[in-house]
């Protein structure tokens, strides 16, 4: 009976682990995609010099990945303090993004390190390119920068002419720089008669030493997105230097509410940025709609932190 009784409780226990197995989770890759700033689209749906109308997120039926026969030949674009970086090919073809850059980095140091961008460019704007990798003590390593398609398709980007990119490279250790590098500039071959139209349209907020800012729109989300609103900008920067332009003491239809613009543009480049409004922010001051955004601009030096200028207390309305 109890050699039974042993028997029956081992096979209940058997069949209780196999059930709490399971199957592993499925995580997607954009599931895995870090939070960054939406674009507007390239061609939008309204008139923006009109009242810009505050619609629902749009939803996105296509996906355009990049076009025509064009690569890039193999080169190295970094070889300094025993660190080299080989871009090895242009990857059109990848499953999850709109193109790879496969890079292979050779980590001949003693010490161990990571790479990755502080700054990334396509076409000439600011786009996010996506690399982090350690690389051990003299080993070497094959990495890919990846650009998402989302990305390519909120600013109009069906075939990529040239990739431009600043590499950071610094001890996994103690975080010390090792490398900055200058600006790296890749072309595309194949993609000579390209021409990449800009969508600069929209309602003037600044223009001051070089720097230019645009409204462009403003979009109100339903309640399952994790952003309220978000108001749209492009911007512009004909200086000499690489600059971040931030929004201050945002208010939204006079309420104070926390708006987050961050964009940092590369000297001669131009971006595509949005302010995020938190849903919960404008839930707790009944906010349906974007009526009047008002709020200051800060514009200052994206290495060094110094200030260039600050605007005086803007007014927008929708």
């Amino acid at each position: 009976m109890k050699k039974t009784l042993s028997l029956l409780l081992a096979l209940v226990f058997l069949f209780s682990l196999t059930a709490c197995g399971g199957s592993k989770p499925t995580v997607t890759p954009s599931q895995l995609k870090p939070q960054t700033t939406s674009a507007p689209n390239a061609t939008p749906s309204v008139d923006p010099t009109e009242k810009p109308e505050k619609t629902e997120a749009p939803t996105k039926t296509s996906k355009p990945a990049p076009s025509g026969d064009v690569y890039i030949e193999e080169q190295v674009i970094i070889d300094q303090d025993d660190i080299v970086v080989t871009v090895k090919s242009l990857n059109l073809d990848a499953s999850y993004y709109a193109a790879e850059l496969k890079v292979l980095i050779e980590n001949n140091t003693d010490t161990d390190v990571n790479i990755s961008l502080d700054h990334c460019a396509v076409n000439g704007i600011m786009i996010g390119g996506y690399l982090y990798a350690t690389i051990a003590a003299g080993k070497k390593s094959n990495e890919t920068i990846s650009f998402y398609e989302d990305d390519f398709e909120e600013v109009g980007i069906s075939t990529i002419k040239s990739i431009d990119l600043v590499v950071n490279v610094y001890e996994t250790e103690s975080y010390d720089d090792i490398i900055v590098s200058d600006l790296i500039m890749l072309e595309t071959i194949g993609s000579e008669d390209y021409v990449q139209e800009y969508y600069t349209t929209g309602d003037l907020v600044f223009e001051q030493d070089g720097i230019k800012l645009v409204v462009q729109g403003v979009t109100v989300y339903g309640d399952d997105s994790y952003y309220g609103a978000e108001i749209f900008f492009y911007a512009e920067n004909n200086s000499e230097n690489t600059v971040t332009i931030n929004a201050r003491n945002v208010a939204i239809n006079g309420f104070m509410i926390d708006g987050y613009l961050y964009a940092t543009i590369l000297p001669g480049y131009k971006s595509y940025d949005s302010m995020s409004l938190y849903d919960d922010d404008l839930e707790e001051n009944d906010i349906t709609e974007i009526e009047e955004f008002e709020g200051s601009f800060r514009v200052y030096d994206a290495n060094t932190w110094k200030d260039y200028f600050s605007t005086d207390t803007i007014t927008i309305t929708f």
